[in-house]
């Protein structure tokens, strides 16, 4: 499977750091972290990690098999936005769970959840969508 992170901001910065060190570690065999989608080559996570590879726009991608998008946008109305350019472009959204997280195993989780490291989620949580 591959990652893509979609925003390359400070969320993504953060995303980016997590992901790429649980594929080097070995915590997500069968995983790479392909590039970024965002507005700017020269956005924030391309500046700090320039190995990273650019993939353009997210209104311009075109996914491939095995892709995953994560949307690493912090603003609830900007994240609203891409999701819906997303499904518009049949871009698939993936989960990320941090392995430091604790699921309650009844916890439904929908696309494009990502927890982050140390989060508890609690028995019978429902986490919709986005």
């Amino acid at each position: 499977m591959r990652f893509i992170i979609i925003g390359g901001g400070g969320f993504g910065i953060e995303l980016y750091t997590y992901i790429s060190c649980d594929i080097q570690s070995g915590k997500l065999p069968n995983h790479c972290t392909i590039g970024v989608l965002d507005d700017s080559a020269g956005c924030e996570l391309m500046t700090r990690f320039p190995k990273a590879n650019y993939l353009g726009r997210v209104q311009e991608f075109v996914s491939a098999e095995g892709d995953q998008a994560l949307i690493a946008i912090g603003s609830v109305a900007g994240r609203r936005k891409i999701f819906k350019v997303a499904q518009e472009r049949k871009i698939p959204l993936g989960t990320y769970i941090h392995p430091s997280a604790w699921v309650a195993p009844n916890t439904t989780l929908g696309q494009g959840v990502i927890i982050c490291p140390n989060c508890v989620v609690s028995a019978c949580a429902e986490i919709a969508d986005n």
